[in-house]
């Protein structure tokens, strides 16, 4: 069957690349490296009541703001670093996406 269309869950909004891009390329599909498993947490989190294609819109902003989620880094990160992030969190109103 050329150009079958991939299954997807019924909630994915296929009209919205970042949607059907996510769906079809991570959701479901194992990681196995920290730099995902890093970038899915901080996503997550940053989720927190949101819609996800907001936070998939800001992934830039997150990508940037947290060493293209690279562990070791993030790890080091000093108090005022920290404190800075904190006070405007990528993703705020004032980060553009």
């Amino acid at each position: 069957m050329p150009n079958a269309q991939p299954k997807r869950c019924p909630s994915v909004n296929v009209d919205q690349v970042l949607m059907r891009e996510d769906h079809d390329r991570e959701w479901g599909v194992p990681a196995h490296d920290d730099r995902t498993h890093v970038a899915f947490l901080i996503l997550v989190a940053a989720q927190a009541g949101l819609n996800w294609s907001l936070v998939l819109n800001k992934r830039k902003g997150y990508r940037r703001a947290f060493s293209d989620f690279n562990p070791e880094k993030v790890a080091r990160y000093s108090a005022a670093r920290i404190a800075k992030l904190t006070a405007d969190p990528p993703g705020s109103s004032s980060e553009p996406p």
